[in-house]
């Protein structure tokens, strides 16, 4: 027996609840098709860093979407704690990069003078001052840059209300249903063919974070992706020592409210490998010692390894696929999926819903269609 549905999301991760959640809100009938526990990589080694200040892409398009979507963060979360009565757990604390050498230092007080000129709320400050604010900081370090409107937020539970938000607005929620391929009717797509049986669809979204590429190629649709592997290690304390994320010596510490500490993150070429490895943890403890030795003592209370979804250009893919029409593609977040997940959500689910496309052009996926041809 066919089940019938307006949109068919593959993808469980936050990108593809989110954007559910919305569609359901907007009156659509949807279903969401994830191969493991819902959730995905946010559950097990996000470290919900809100830093568009901090995790802006090199490309102007991706510094203009993480801004906009940092902007969208406070009213997300709000609604998504007065849907479920929880905790979103949205902190707006600030973030602080700090630089160890004088060049550094020299270069990064020059950015902050530019920045602050441009209206942003952003300043430099002396070794002295980034240990007033955080006292923990190596004593070694020169100075560091202070975003104060960067913000951040627990994945897990953020994953969690938005999965209970999604429910309550009458999505469909398929855990451990992989999907093995599509419905067509010549070039459209019209539906899934899921472990679970058929699934007949208006549109269909590819948001599988890494794993899209995989389900492109089911239909000759190039999505250049490929996973990029991070180890996160989680401390636990009980006296919240950090109050805001601190940047530099190549990873993050990002504190949480209930005392937790996300260190991260590495950045591997491991393909689908989703293994702590030896390296990785040093690599992570070498971070750890270098921003902020009095935490070496810290009990570690996890390991965690995510694969980030990273695009050949650096950018998301965003938008309908033109030679496949009813499919469209959310994916190729790289480290920002937690931070783009509300301006992702809206974008697409005004696309899919009022055919508003003019905001997703830098994102599209014929991008890569028109590389491919031209080679």
């Amino acid at each position: 027996m066919t089940q019938h549905v307006d949109v068919a999301i593959v993808g469980g991760g936050i990108i593809g609840c989110a954007l559910a959640y919305t569609l359901a809100k907007d009156g659509m009938r949807v279903a969401v098709y994830e191969k493991e526990r819902v959730g995905g990589q946010a559950r097990v080694a996000a470290a919900g860093i809100l830093g568009s200040g901090v995790e802006g892409g090199p490309n102007d398009h991706a510094l203009n979407l993480s801004a906009r979507s940092a902007q969208l963060y406070p009213e997300f979360a709000a609604e998504l704690a007065a849907a479920t009565g929880l905790d979103a757990t949205y902190v707006r604390s600030g973030a602080v990069t700090v630089v160890f050498g004088e060049s550094q230092a020299a270069f990064l007080e020059r950015k902050a003078a530019d920045m602050a000129a441009q209206g942003q709320r952003v300043t430099w400050l002396t070794s002295r001052e980034v240990r007033e604010l955080e006292p923990l900081v190596a004593e070694r370090a020169r100075g560091g840059l202070y975003f104060r409107d960067d913000a951040h937020v627990y994945a897990p539970q953020l994953m969690h209300v938005l999965t209970l938000a999604a429910v309550a607005q009458g999505v469909d929620l398929h855990e451990y249903t992989p999907v093995h391929g599509f419905l067509t009717a010549g070039d459209r797509v019209t539906g899934l063919q899921t472990a679970a049986g058929p699934v007949s669809a208006g549109h269909v979204v590819i948001a599988a974070g890494a794993w899209s590429g995989l389900l492109g190629e089911f239909l000759d649709v190039p999505l250049p992706l490929k996973p990029t592997r991070g180890q996160v290690m989680v401390l636990t304390t009980y006296d919240r020592p950090l109050q805001r994320v601190v940047f530099g010596a190549g990873g993050y510490l990002a504190p949480k409210q209930d005392g937790r500490i996300v260190v991260g993150a590495t950045e591997e070429d491991a393909g689908f490998e989703r293994e702590n490895t030896a390296g990785g943890v040093a690599f992570l403890s070498n971070i750890l010692q270098r921003l902020a030795p009095g935490l070496a003592d810290a009990r570690v209370g996890h390991l965690g390894v995510g694969l980030r979804p990273t695009s050949a250009d650096g950018l998301p893919i965003l938008g309908p696929v033109a030679s496949r029409p009813g499919l469209w593609v959310a994916a190729g977040h790289h480290r920002n999926g937690i931070l783009l997940t509300p301006i992702t959500a809206r974008l697409m689910a005004n696309a899919i819903r009022a055919g508003e496309l003019a905001p997703l052009a830098p994102f599209t996926p014929a991008r890569f269609a028109a590389q491919q041809q031209s080679q």
